[in-house]
């Protein structure tokens, strides 16, 4: 079986392509021919008599957009485009573009059939595709934006009235001659309420759930992220997404001095994951509005500059970290550990920058559970110093670790937290009586906006801003009650088996890591803490203790004190993590 996308072939029953991950066939459907049938128009030919076909403009995605003229005033030109038949897909896109009403929504005047083919007629949309005009260079970060808040206007009408596009890309896009932009082809649109019974893809801008992946069920977020992809293109002149499999749906952060709050833009608009992406078009559009104002405000080398690669830090680590562990008011031992670590290098004019803070919580006895968390902050030390360093100066040996960031430093973490468990298991090994010990861990390296997290146990992290994202998830047994639908959190917060933990570093000679990853906009915090922390607030009084830009030190003490208030019957242990808002930033620049 031949791939749509790639041209790779693949066994006749497969139904995802070996080489690039694109959706081959739905399952229990038989593979449809390309439904495009004949050759294209010639020029001089007619279309229903009443238009003539002057050269043609594109092809491609099953139908072909040509240049004419109408035979009774040769003076104004049309385009015209051809669908293979008049079936759904013709009727669909008529229906979208004469009922969505959108000043960057192409707006077909005719609807005609000629020799079994469906075609739209409609003004002619301006100079040429945005494809075609990539052709000459990148367009400047404030075009690019203005771009985004012009076709967002376009996407947010069209979403409203209950369409999702699904084929965004340069080629759909046409550029006016006063520069203002155009889309011209819908014809992947479907109804939101529409099954997706087969994915269509364009490769370099189709989501990752056109692919059937990420829940293989595209909405209104594949969209944003299909437009955060055309930006991308548009930033850098270039199309992503071409190679095998492992580089799909990286995007690496673009070498454009100046562009910064842009490129955040289009960053979370391009997060493989969904739910890390903007909510709606509306929510992406303000997010560029705010982005094109603070364009003219950067610091001379602000983000942006050259030489800052996705994901890290350059002169952007001013991350404000404070730490704070209590042995509480009942436990003779305190059996917490924490680790903050500041890594900063630079070998062979390679610059490293990066943050890593960890939350361990030992268990197995008072004797040996502060010893499991000491042994695994310390090998986790150990091999990320050594691992991070290796990756940065181009040795052999970070051939071994992949080149984007995110998964570079998930690689990392979830090593170094597989380490410290076989070095507290083999300790455990030397005497029966250490047998049981170990500790829970979450562990998170920052880089840039990008935080990285690897996780075992019950501690958490949790990244805040105007709403409380809990991160980890706990490998309790009422965290898994909670997962299943069977407690709530209040439940689970209160519930007396709330300490039986079924997964830990030290008790197994293999570990499993949980890894997650987050992007952390100026002014949010991360909270990493152990259960002697979370266990005494409730997600909206926790969140409330963040508002307001307090100071990490300030939060420490007060949520210690808090729960020194409440009982404190366990050791309470957490590292708040501050990225600093964007005009603190530059205000902390020197002159």
């Amino acid at each position: 079986m031949l791939c749509p996308s790639c041209a790779c072939e693949n066994p006749p029953d497969a139904r995802f392509c070996d080489e690039c991950g694109a959706f081959l066939q739905v399952e229990g459907e038989p593979e449809t021919p390309d439904s495009q049938s004949g050759s294209p128009l010639d020029p001089g030919q007619k279309v229903a008599d009443r238009y003539m076909i002057e050269r043609v403009v594109e092809t491609g995605g099953g139908v072909l957009l040509y240049e004419g003229h109408p035979l009774e005033s040769g003076e104004d030109r049309v385009l015209i485009v051809e669908f293979p038949d008049t079936g759904a897909t013709w009727a669909r896109q008529w229906d979208l573009l004469t009922g969505v009403q959108h000043e960057t929504l192409w707006r077909p005047i005719q609807r005609l059939e000629h020799e079994g083919r469906g075609y739209l007629v409609g003004p002619w949309p301006g100079l040429e595709s945005l494809q075609q005009h990539l052709a000459g260079g990148a367009l400047p970060a404030e075009q690019v934006a203005r771009l985004g808040e012009s076709l967002l206007g376009a996407l947010e009408a069209l979403h409203q009235a209950g369409w999702l596009h699904g084929g965004l890309s340069p080629e759909a896009i046409w550029i006016g001659s006063d520069g203002t932009p155009l889309l011209v082809r819908c014809d992947r649109a479907r109804r939101q309420e529409e099954p997706c019974e087969e994915y269509s893809v364009i490769q370099g801008y189709s989501s990752p759930e056109a692919y059937g992946m990420e829940g293989g069920v595209p909405d209104r977020r594949s969209d944003l992220y299909s437009l955060g992809a055309v930006l991308y293109s548009a930033l850098t002149a270039e199309r992503m997404n071409l190679e095998a499999r492992e580089s799909f749906f990286f995007f690496p952060r673009p070498q454009v001095p100046g562009a910064g709050p842009v490129v955040e833009v289009i960053l979370q608009a391009v997060e493989r994951k969904p739910d890390r992406r903007f909510e709606s078009a509306d929510q992406m559009r303000e997010a560029l509005e705010r982005a094109r104002e603070q364009l003219g405000e950067q610091p001379p080398g602000g983000s942006g500059a050259p030489g800052a690669a996705h994901g890290s830090s350059g002169a952007d680590l001013g991350f404000e970290v404070a730490t704070k562990s209590h042995i509480g008011l009942v436990r003779r031992i305190n059996q917490d550990a924490w680790l903050e670590c500041r890594l900063g290098a630079c070998e062979r004019d390679v610059p490293l920058q990066a943050h890593l803070v960890v939350v361990a919580d030992g268990m197995g006895g008072e004797a040996e559970g502060d010893k499991a968390a000491s042994l695994a902050i310390r090998a986790l030390a150990h091999e990320i110093v050594e691992r991070f360093l290796t990756c940065q100066v181009g040795l052999e040996t970070s051939l071994l670790l992949p080149g984007d960031p995110a998964q570079r430093n998930a690689l990392i973490l979830k090593r170094a937290l597989e380490r410290a468990n076989r070095t507290i298991y083999q300790y455990a090994s030397l005497d029966p009586s250490r047998q049981g010990m170990g500790c829970t861990m979450t562990a998170v390296l920052l880089e840039g906006d990008l935080a990285v997290f690897a996780h075992v146990g019950d501690t958490r992290a949790f990244r805040i801003g105007s709403e409380l994202d809990q991160v980890t998830t706990d490998h309790s047994l009422v965290g898994s009650l909670v997962q299943m639908g069977h407690l709530t959190r209040e439940e689970a917060r209160r519930s007396p088996r709330r300490s039986v933990i079924y997964r830990a570093l030290g008790t197994n000679p293999e570990v499993e890591v949980d890894l997650y990853e987050r992007r952390l906009a100026p002014g949010e915090y991360l909270l990493v803490c152990s259960d002697g922390i979370w266990e005494y607030y409730s997600d909206e009084e926790l969140l409330g203790f963040f508002q307001g830009a307090p100071e990490p030190a300030a939060l420490c003490e007060r949520l210690v004190a808090t729960c020194l208030e409440r009982g404190a019957d366990d050791n309470a242990t957490l590292a708040v993590v501050r990225r600093p808002a964007s005009s603190e930033l530059t205000r902390s620049q020197p002159d």
